[in-house]
Order: structure tokens, then sequence, then C-alpha cells
């Protein structure tokens, strides 16, 4: 198999994994927690959420590859898995709209960009997500995005000038503080930042971001967290 084929077996993405479902499990009650997950063809996050106590009846996952999800139900075969019902072929947006007619509302959620879809459309799913409705109040969301994809870089690198960035992101280019600050205004919501690291896919040499945030209301307003009134400028204070 070639790295490509298998960029998500990673053992630096692997340790982010454990680390979102490790914060998830700590927060919410794992038998009870109803949660969501983009694992793409492979097992690797839906085996740490069950080792982590999440039930396969109360995980929905999304997938817009049908090739990544035939794939994946095959290495499932035997195993445990979420119901047929609870799997969605389709962007992260059709996938919340639909399930939020049902009356589904998650507490946790791992949105993993870093395949689902093009640059230019992460932050409308991201927003979109939240729009929804979908998530619980206090409900935990976990992103994790690619570096340098968004498109229209100036307008990014002039963004990136208002956002404060901690020594825990060393030599973060100016595009990508842009993209944290864009990332966190497409949450638009009262949220509180978690925890925020980074790393680089050994497979593919890719560097990646992801934040965990618990958000405390769904309606959208002014973000705090470390938001300096009256300035659009984050502070992330508490990576680790």
């Amino acid at each position: 198999m070639s790295a490509i084929t298998d960029r998500f077996n990673c053992p630096n993405k692997q340790k982010a994994r454990e680390a979102i479902w490790r914060v998830f499990s700590n927060e919410k009650n794992p038998a009870l927690a109803v949660g969501l997950m983009m694992p793409g063809s492979k097992r690797y996050e839906l085996d740490v959420a069950l080792a982590r106590g999440f039930r396969p009846d109360n995980l929905y996952l999304v997938e817009k590859n049908a090739a990544s999800l035939a794939n994946l139900t095959r290495r499932s075969f035997g195993k445990p898995h979420p119901p047929r019902s609870h799997i969605y072929r389709a962007m992260l947006s059709d996938s919340v709209s639909r399930l939020s007619v049902t009356g589904i509302r998650l507490d946790v959620a791992h949105l993993d960009f870093c395949s689902h879809c093009e640059g230019g459309e992460m932050l409308s799913e991201l927003r979109a997500f939240f729009e929804s409705g979908i998530l619980k109040p206090d409900g935990l969301v976990a992103v994790t995005w690619l570096s340098e994809r968004e498109t229209h870089i100036s307008e990014l690198v002039r963004d990136g000038l208002e956002f404060s960035v901690s020594s825990s992101f060393p030599g973060m280019s100016l595009a990508d503080r842009g993209r944290h600050l864009r990332v966190y205004e497409a949450i638009g919501t009262k949220a509180t930042i978690l925890r925020v690291g980074q790393y680089q896919n050994t497979k593919t040499n890719n560097r990646m971001f992801f934040g965990i945030f618990k958000v405390e209301k769904t309606e959208r307003i002014v973000q705090e967290a470390g938001l300096r009134s009256g300035t659009r400028r984050w502070q992330v204070q508490n990576a680790s």
C-alpha cells in the first residue's frame, strides 16, 4: 500500500485523534454521548472513539466519497460499526441538515476537513454545521484543517496581521494566522477553546492544525474565549 493511499495512517495524526477523543470522553459520558466524525476510508478514528467508550449506535459517520465508504464498510466486517442509517454519503452541510430534521442533536463532533472538501469550501461547510442547530448547548467540537490550503492568500495575510499567536505555533505564516482567525469566526458562537495544536502528517508532509471547542450557546453571537473587546484579535493562550 502506498503512503499516499494510507495517508490517514500517520502516528502524529493518530495522536491528535486520541487527544481529541480523550477530551470528549473526559467532558461527556461516552456511553450516552451522541457523536459525529468524518473518518475517511479507514477505521482509525472509529476505533479510537470506541476504545474511549463511545457506543456505535450513538455515532454518525459522514463521508462524501462512495469508494471511501465502501472501503470503510469492508474493513468493518465483523467489527463494531454504526448502523447503516447512521452513515451519510454527502457533504457535511447536507448531512447535518438531514440529521437535524430527524431531531438528532450532537454532544461531540470531530470535523476533519483534511480530505472532505476543497479549501475554498471548508469555511462555508463549518458555518453550515453551526447554523444547523445540530449541536447541543455545551457540545464539544474539534476542527482539523490543512495548512496552506485556502485561496485568496492576500486576504488571509491581511487577516493574519490581526491574529496574535502563542509560542505553541512557531513559524506560523501570516496566511495560516488568517486561516485560524477565519476558522474561529466561522464557528460564530459563544465558545471556549479547550485545546489547539498542530502536527506534521509524515505520510504527506502536510502541516495540520486542530482546535477543540466547547460551545456554550448555539445561537450566533460575538465570540469570546480570547476575543479582545472591540477588535477581531484572538489570543490563543492554552495551546498544547
